[in-house]
């Protein structure tokens, strides 16, 4: 992957040099920069320019995600998600082009001087070569890749970042093993389900911060994940249980939990939002429930253990499939019951329907095969070998993905011919031994994952602690990142690019991490030209965790000698606020990070007040070791910053 990487910055550096180059500041606006008109955003925008450059109309805004009510009028605000949306126009017709191509950053002043012609373009060279150095504040042409890792924590790897020795960007410590996991429609929000702790994480994906861990219920066994698509819902399904729980995705509460059907749980939506349908194994049943009012509405019978659901937003239906059964359940959400079966062999673990929403894909682990149904006709297509063992299904726009638990291979299919009625099946190679040599990893979550492009998938391979790269058309993988010694048990893709959803209209989500000035630095290459814009965004020009850092002073009441393994460690801090110089009192989520650099080893615990601003928390530790030890408080933006971290020795 890195040998691509040369001529490609080569390219882009020709254009930024033949570029012509607009710097508009605040007193030009006038004649160069106008109020865009006509957002493409569900919400009126909060800042607005129209850029004339080249024979193109550039139209730049920023529009809140969630509600208006959240942002200031009249100005970005930091701390929130924002629509950037960038439309490209013809000068002469109107007409919206295409073949731009464009490169965005946003990067904060440290100054009040302002740009010039020459540090515009130099900037955006800087950009160009993907080195830490070199990058801006926020890079809109970038994507991370989250792994969900088996020693209870969340890596996030920059694919495309020049680094000497690493791609690791952050480290998520987790309180346990997560099972499953989705990202809020902002991407600002990944929820992941804890089954060991009853327990969903709830983590800021911008700063990498737990800031909750949600309560599930005693003894409940958190598992499968289904955000609404209005984003204001992610519902949790409780394994071996009667029931699911509704958290709203403002406050990270618990709204609601009904009783459904026994079992193994898998949720999915209508694309309406009106329906959630849910899978009882133990029951052989579909429950159904209203969104909007959030009640059971039917009990659907279904054949026996339904494991796979998937709803096709091209008939309106739900359909599931029974590992133990032998047929498909076609269910009308309005109807309220079945309406068709289709005969299918048992042994079907997972079933999604292609990006049209016509054919399904039906996976049977028992036959190793795949079985192409169409969601108009409620009949098979076809029917044809894949992997050995496969389990998982994912699509990108072109191609559909099977993982395979018994094979050191993956199968491609062409969506292309799919839909002419040819069910094409290759295997690509990706490892040298199967998932299910190390059977601990198998879990629910996708090891494939498309990258935003649409020309290719990360795949991640648990055995061999890797990630390995495919370019859609190649017959081998084209590249492989570690995982830096942890077995991956899930894989997604944080977005954080412009994506063209429209010819000529780009778009993508993003936060703004404190207030101050800003330069959007615009690069197109058809034609080739550099645009700056300066654009001010309220809130305070300090993070979170540094205004909390200087308004906080955390003592230790302990020392950094050497420490025994076996026994049980006290380790105790006095929280004082810097102004007052008084104790903070009655904090509840103090927490201690525990890790063993690299990053191999690593605990969070929870503090206990102690009364008069001290807390104590408690380990024992594993084996002998340099050990590092830090403080987070999320209710007052304090996380831990492994950087100002003690050191404790611990001997045997």
């Amino acid at each position: 992957m890195e040998g691509n990487r040369p001529l490609q910055v080569g390219l882009l550096y020709a254009i930024v040099a033949m570029a012509g180059t607009s710097y508009a500041t605040d007193h030009s606006a006038s004649h160069q920069i106008q109020p865009a008109t006509d957002s493409p955003s569900n919400y009126a925008p909060v800042f607005q320019r129209r850029i004339k450059e080249q024979g193109l109309v550039i139209d730049f805004s920023l529009s809140p995600v969630v509600t208006p009510a959240l942002t200031s009028p009249g100005a970005p605000k930091a701390q929130e998600p924002l629509q950037a949306d960038l439309t490209f126009k013809d000068h002469e017709t109107g007409l919206p082009i295409s073949d731009v191509r464009p490169k965005a950053w946003l990067s904060l002043r440290r100054s009040d001087q302002v740009a010039e012609e020459l540090s515009c373009r130099d900037k955006v060279k800087g950009f160009l070569k993907g080195s830490l150095s070199g990058r801006a504040d926020i890079d809109l042409n970038s994507y991370l890749v989250l792994v969900l890792n088996h020693d209870h924590s969340i890596s996030y790897i920059n694919p495309q970042v020049g680094l000497n020795t690493s791609k690791l960007e952050r480290l998520i410590p987790l309180p346990g093993q997560g099972r499953d996991w989705v990202l809020s429609r902002s991407q600002q929000w990944l929820y992941v389900t804890i089954p060991e702790q009853s327990a969903v994480a709830v983590i800021r994906t911008d700063t990498g911060e737990v800031t909750k861990i949600l309560s599930t219920g005693d003894n409940t066994t958190p598992s499968r994940l289904a955000l609404q698509p209005d984003d204001r819902r992610v519902w949790v399904g409780l394994d071996h249980s009667s029931k699911v729980l509704a958290v709203d995705t403002q406050t990270h509460q618990t709204i609601k939990t009904i009783e459904i059907g026994a079992g193994l749980h898998t949720l999915a939506f209508s694309s309406d939002n009106r329906y959630l349908a849910v899978t009882n194994t133990a029951d052989d049943t579909v429950t159904l429930i209203s969104v909007g009012d959030l009640r059971v509405v039917a009990t659907v019978p279904t054949s026996p253990t339904p494991v796979a659901l998937s709803y096709s937003h091209a008939t309106r239906l739900f359909y599931a499939v029974g590992i133990n059964g032998g047929a498909v359940t076609v269910i009308d959400p309005q109807a309220r019951q079945v309406v068709a079966t289709v005969p299918l062999k048992s042994g079907v673990v997972a079933l999604r329907f292609e990006p049209e929403g016509r054919i399904g894909l039906a996976v049977n682990q028992r036959e190793g095969t795949i079985s192409a149904l169409d969601a108009i006709t409620a009949q098979v297509m076809a029917t044809a070998q894949v992997v050995k063992e496969p389990d998982q299904i994912t699509f990108s726009h072109q191609f559909a993905y099977v993982r395979g638990i018994g094979s050191d291979k993956f199968s491609v299919i062409d969506l292309s011919l799919l839909r002419k009625g040819s069910l094409s099946v290759t295997d690509i190679q990706a490892g040298h031994t199967p998932p299910q040599s190390t059977p601990a990893d198998v879990d629910v979550a996708d090891m494939i994952v498309p990258t935003p492009d649409g020309h290719g998938a990360w795949i991640a391979h648990a055995p061999e602690r890797a990630l390995y790269y495919y370019m859609e058309g190649m017959m081998v993988p084209m590249g492989t990142l570690q995982t830096y010694q942890r077995r991956p048990h899930a894989i997604l893709v944080l977005n954080r690019s412009l994506t063209q959803t429209e010819p000529g209209h780009y778009a993508t989500v993003l936060t703004f991490p404190r207030g101050g000035t800003y330069d959007l630095h615009l690069l197109t290459e058809n034609p080739p030209s550099v645009i700056c814009v300066p654009l001010q965004v309220t809130g305070s020009s300090r993070l979170g965790e540094e205004a909390a850092t200087e308004k906080l002073h955390i003592q230790r009441l302990f020392d950094n000698k050497s420490l025994l393994t076996g026994k049980s460690v006290s380790l105790r801090y006095k929280i004082v606020d810097s102004a007052t110089n008084q104790p903070v009192k009655e904090l509840t989520d103090v927490q201690v990070l525990l890790f063993e650099p690299p990053g191999t080893w690593q605990r969070r615990v929870e503090a206990r007040s102690l009364g008069d601003g001290i807390y104590e928390a408690t380990q024992v530790f594993p084996h002998p070791g340099q050990f590092r030890v830090t403080v987070q408080i999320p209710s007052l933006h304090l996380k831990f910053d492994p950087k100002s971290a003690t050191t404790l020795t611990v001997q045997r």
